[in-house]
């Protein structure tokens, strides 16, 4: 997978594998943009029966087979929706889980040691929870109306081209005035859920080291710690997209209410001029609602998806970032004959302030036990995290049987090496499955022979 692009681009790298059933998931929606002429239409014309002097029950089949029939056809498209949505859905949620764990535990240490475990775990979950959020405001509420909208406009163009010619104006001037706050509104939603990250992360991390808060007695002083961190960036995030929010709604409002007015006043003068018939003025004002109805929802669900797409592109910050430390093309896995090792003019630093290796030079002769000791600082770490290629040297070579380590794959040199590290990690699963860790198909008979060589079997057998 490379690096993330788009939000849109990145939903379609997974979704474009169901094209047919996406196509039939929009049979809900579309169909639901007809619903309302269906619906009104057949008013219009009972409304008109109505004005005759003498109908039959013949004369009603017509307007009452068109409502009925708006009915079963909006039930058979949402349920042809539903059962594509069941084929694809959970299948796209699974690769974007797993595309973006793939992606994010492919980057560099350095990464992982500048980017808190905490703060990583929130953007994956938010990237799982915003394209849910980011289906359901389209799917269910965004697409029906848009859908409903364009078909409405267009009806209302059948029974009054003018004012048909001034709806559609008034929508040039609404969405010359929404659009750039609308994209100020983006801006402000994903400072704020970057924000919220940043504080789901400390308190993961928080939580993960809790001996230490309880050895501590430091219980008091995290706490202090959090809301000092939320009273100073996150709330006031929060507050200025609110504002901003206020604003933008304000203004959609003032824009909103002088296009009704304007139109119920061009209803009814075209009513009294005799140019409507009495079931098209309740056909045109029935429209004319769910109009109104419709831009107002639309300018609410567009704040509400751009606030989601804040979250979204917060989210998506991990997978943004370029892997730091990938292997050259096409190269090799590393082969061992005579395994030795060595360090040749390397000179590294974590900063380019400070250096914790200058022009070191080592080598270890394949069968040779070499203890390598010094002060806190010194560089041990350092030369195993080197020779893992957790980090790469500034400068000089490592060579194992004389291959250069940087001209063959991460993969084959790290399975070629056993590390015993000083802090302890253990899985959240069973113990077996943590002893099989570097070599899972390794039998029941040898994870307790090993388990007997490190003094550990009686010690499990009490477990």
């Amino acid at each position: 997978m490379h690096k993330v692009s788009s939000i849109y681009t990145f939903f379609w790298q997974r979704a474009k594998a169901y094209p047919i059933c996406l196509l039939l998931m929009l049979t809900g929606p579309l169909v639901s943009g007809f619903a309302a002429l269906g619906f009104s239409y057949p008013i219009k014309l009972l409304i008109d029966l109505g004005k005759k002097r003498s109908f039959t029950y013949q004369d009603t089949i017509y307007p009452a087979a068109l409502f009925l029939g708006a009915h079963i056809v909006l039930d058979i498209g949402w349920r042809i929706s539903a059962l594509a949505k069941m084929r694809a859905i959970p299948y796209i949620r699974r690769a974007l889980l797993l595309d973006t764990y793939n992606y994010i535990q492919y980057h560099s240490y350095s990464f992982f040691s500048k980017n808190p475990t905490g703060d990583l775990s929130s953007k994956v979950k938010g990237i799982v929870d915003g394209y849910d959020s980011f289906w359901q405001i389209i799917y269910y509420r965004m697409l029906p109306i848009f859908a409903r909208f364009i078909i409405t406009l267009g009806a209302i163009y059948w029974v009054s081209p003018y004012l048909g010619c001034l709806l559609t104006g008034w929508i040039f001037l609404y969405t010359l005035f929404i659009y750039p706050l609308s994209k100020g509104l983006h801006r402000r939603a994903a400072d704020e859920q970057g924000s919220q990250h940043r504080v789901i992360g400390e308190v993961a991390d928080k939580l993960m080291n809790i001996s230490a808060i309880l050895a501590f007695s430091s219980q008091k002083r995290e706490y202090t710690n959090i809301k000092r961190q939320i009273d100073k960036d996150y709330i006031p995030k929060q507050k200025r997209l609110f504002r901003y929010d206020w604003v933008v709604q304000l203004i959609a409002g003032i824009l909103y209410w002088i296009k009704f007015a304007a139109v119920l006043y061009i209803v009814i003068y075209l009513r009294k001029e005799q140019m409507i018939s009495i079931g098209d003025f309740a056909y045109i004002f029935s429209l004319i609602v769910v109009f109104s109805d419709d831009i107002w929802r639309i300018t609410i669900m567009l704040q509400e998806f751009l606030v989601n797409l804040g979250d979204l592109k917060s989210s998506l910050a991990p997978l943004s970032h370029p892997h730091q430390q990938e292997d050259k093309p096409g190269a090799p896995p590393l082969v061992i004959e005579q395994p030795t090792i060595e360090w040749r003019g390397v000179s590294f630093g974590y900063t380019k302030q400070k250096r914790v290796l200058e022009d070191f030079n080592l080598k270890i002769a394949a069968g040779e036990n070499v203890g390598i000791v010094g002060a806190s600082g010194a560089g041990k770490s350092t030369l195993l995290n080197l020779l893992l290629r957790y980090f790469d040297a500034d400068s000089g070579d490592i060579l194992i049987d004389g291959q250069p380590i940087y001209e063959i794959s991460q993969v084959s040199l790290r399975q070629q090496i056993a590390l015993v590290p000083q802090d302890i990690s253990l899985f959240h699963t069973t113990l077996l499955e943590n002893m099989r860790y570097g070599a899972p198909e390794a039998s029941m008979e040898e994870v307790i022979a090993v388990s007997k060589k490190v003094c550990l079997h009686d010690f499990i057998t009490t477990l």
